[in-house]
């Protein structure tokens, strides 16, 4: 029986403050100037955020690694064509919501970033499908 296990990304607290402010400053001051259709929009915008923050995981199905990053991102990913995890606090874009990220390389030169909030379980379960991957970590929290 294959089970599906589903790891959340985890989230910086900076990155909850910086959306915070990027929302709160303008719907108040639209709301400061009456400007309710204008602040319904930034609200509406702001409440997008905070369901693509929710909807960013990623989810081990037998051998199939399945990553989800808010509306637009989704990969599969064959846990048997990984050759590598290590970890990164490259900032470039990518399905993770903390820069405490594991880079996935996969393929011949294909990779991956992801911020699963436990790392070291998310690497044994996929050392349990394909012992091979190569694991590169500085320290493991």
């Amino acid at each position: 029986m294959v089970t599906i296990k589903k790891y959340s990304s985890k989230v910086d607290l900076w990155l909850i403050v910086l959306c915070f402010l990027t929302f709160a400053i303008p719907v108040s001051a639209l709301l400061y100037d009456k400007l309710l259709p204008e602040a319904a929009i930034w609200f509406v915008v702001a409440l997008g955020l905070i369901y693509s923050f929710s909807r960013t995981y990623y989810q081990i199905d037998g051998n199939l690694l399945r990553i989800k990053g808010g509306f637009l991102y989704y990969k599969t990913i064959n846990i048997n064509l990984i050759r590598r995890v290590s970890e990164t606090n490259d900032l470039i874009s990518a399905p993770a919501l903390s820069i405490d990220r594991l880079e996935i390389m996969y393929n011949k030169y294909d990779s991956v970033l992801v911020s699963p909030k436990r790392k070291r379980e998310f690497i044994e379960h996929h050392k349990k499908v394909n012992n091979a991957i190569e694991v590169r970590l500085k320290s493991l929290s």
